[in-house]
């Protein structure tokens, strides 16, 4: 699982959306994610119904997915999983945690 890194000083990257796991690696969701960068699927923040379509595009815990592009004002976002490439509302986008890598 992952903690939260809203005590104290880093208050701020908490309010974005970002955390870090046991092993201090960032976990952030898709729509905080930069253009470009990559990472592994480690859970979603949603009911059932959003975790089976996720599902069912291929979007699982363990699935390694990169961003590709995002619109301004919060408008859909990109990714690949594996072959395929999605586009998300960002709603849906905040709710997938990913473990950033590099």
């Amino acid at each position: 699982m992952y903690i939260s890194v809203a005590d104290g000083a880093v208050g701020a990257a908490a309010a974005r959306g970002r955390e870090y796991s046991r092993d201090m690696q960032l976990v952030t969701s898709v729509a905080y994610m930069r253009a470009g960068q990559s990472g592994v699927v480690v859970g979603f923040r949603g009911g059932r119904g959003m975790v089976a379509r996720l599902n069912a595009m291929g979007v699982r815990p363990g699935v390694y997915v990169s961003k590709r592009m995002a619109q301004p004002f919060r408008g859909p976002v990109v990714i690949r999983a594996g072959a395929t490439e999605l586009a998300l509302g960002f709603g849906v986008a905040q709710r997938i945690m990913v473990r950033v890598s590099g």
